[in-house]
């Protein structure tokens, strides 16, 4: 299933500027556009987003996230 922007801010009660921070500061991998170029985001990218927003609770840093992050992806 694909999401659009504007649902995963609605699903994640997440603000637009914190979404695209999270993309900009590459805690997510690159997300898929359609042929529009309008972001399309997976299942995954959602599951991402919310263990993200875990981690930032518990008061870590994004540095450490994003190493965190990119470890995971190298098992996908």
């Amino acid at each position: 299933m694909s999401y659009s922007t504007k649902e995963i801010t609605e699903k994640l009660n997440l603000s637009m500027h914190t979404l695209r921070y999270y993309e900009k500061e590459e805690l997510l991998p690159p997300i898929t556009r359609d042929k529009n170029g309008v972001r399309e985001y997976s299942d995954l990218n959602l599951e991402q987003l919310i263990l993200i927003r875990c981690m930032r609770t518990t008061g870590m840093s994004i540095s450490y996230i994003r190493d965190y992050m990119n470890l995971c992806m190298e098992v996908f």
